[in-house]
């Protein structure tokens, strides 16, 4: 059984390693399966610990996360690089500066929210199956500034920037038929 208490861990290939999810809260109406009792899904979010800088989270020193909202993947994608929630949510503030102004197709700005750009799993009770997953994650150039770096690649730059270069939206979500198949 899944204890509301405890965190979940999975991997997440685009950031190359496993993260842990925090308990948010239940949703009995997403499977009625015909039934009486619908069942209930747990909703787990990609847990704040998981990018905060190292000061806030002695655990992420061995990534080197240097802001709060990011995860280091300078590794990873061998360039300095940073993933964060969908169109930077909850990316720490003092970054705001150094963000573009992003737009959709149709020249609207797009701004965060934490109903599209958070990542999370939606997990049966009682098996543990996965019935619903989200993952929406920035994967982003960081140029850091001559004050920020002053022997980096983009040290005559006066004020850093944040480049995105990727935006990862994966969504999967059972029928209900298919959960009743798994459950009975």
């Amino acid at each position: 059984m899944v204890d509301s208490t405890e965190s979940l861990q999975a991997f997440v290939s685009d950031f190359a390693r496993s993260v842990n999810f925090d308990y948010k809260n239940s949703d009995f109406n997403a499977y009625p399966c015909g039934k009486a009792d619908s069942v209930e899904m747990m909703n787990f979010y990609l847990a704040e610990s998981e990018m905060q800088k190292a000061e806030k989270n002695p655990g992420n020193a061995v990534y080197n996360t240097l802001y709060d909202g990011t995860i280091n993947l300078a590794t990873v994608l061998q360039a300095p690089a940073i993933g964060t929630k969908g169109h930077y949510y909850e990316l720490d503030s003092q970054l705001s500066e150094r963000l573009p102004v992003m737009v959709d197709h149709k020249n609207n700005i797009m701004t965060a929210s934490e109903e599209v750009d958070n990542t999370w799993l939606g997990v049966e009770r009682y098996s543990g199956v996965t019935l619903q997953a989200r993952e929406r994650i920035m994967v982003s150039f960081l140029m850091e500034d001559k004050k920020t770096s002053p022997n980096g690649l983009f040290s005559h730059l006066e004020q850093g920037w944040i480049v995105p270069l990727t935006f990862v939206a994966r969504d999967a979500v059972m029928t209900d038929d298919q959960v009743s198949q798994i459950l009975d």
